[in-house]
């Protein structure tokens, strides 16, 4: 998530102009482009929207309460919902993959008229950390004598 507007500005009035103010933004932080089909957006009192389409790498797509087309504009998507989603005092929007599995979501409490979350950060592979090599001596002389060279270890 980047950005929830859950207190669409004016009279919360129930229209669709006013319902489609109230909206959600989901970046895509990633390099490659992501099938939204299967995942889906909800909220603590179990509103759930099931996500079709794909978010290109670095794009934002916005998710607005009210109705409309999906797509038009371009990466806009509509819950065809007749009421709000989002609750003004508090809230928690949850982003699932197809599997199910959370992958990210954000809280708030009433303050402003939206929030801004930071994007879940894309997961990278990770590397194990490398060995460490300690030096091993090769004489235990403590000849203080300069240019003697201390003897080679045998074996």
């Amino acid at each position: 998530f980047s950005k929830i507007y859950y207190d669409s500005p004016g009279v919360d009035n129930r229209t669709n102009l006013s319902l489609n103010r109230e909206y959600v933004q989901i970046t895509n932080t990633g390099r490659r482009s992501i099938n939204l089909t299967g995942w889906t957006l909800r909220d603590t009192s179990r509103h759930i929207l099931a996500l079709t389409g794909r978010l290109p790498a670095g794009k934002t797509t916005t998710v607005h309460t009210g109705r409309g087309t999906n797509g038009q504009p371009a990466q806009h998507r509509y819950w065809q919902s007749r009421a709000y989603v989002w609750n003004n005092t508090g809230d928690t929007a949850i982003l699932r993959d197809s599997r199910g599995t959370q992958v990210d979501s954000c809280t708030w409490a009433r303050d402003e008229d939206f929030t801004r979350c930071e994007p879940a950060p894309v997961p990278t592979r990770t590397v194990p950390p490398a060995t460490a090599v300690t030096a091993i001596p090769t004489s235990t002389s403590t000849s203080a004598e300069p240019g003697v060279e201390p003897p080679a270890l045998e074996g």
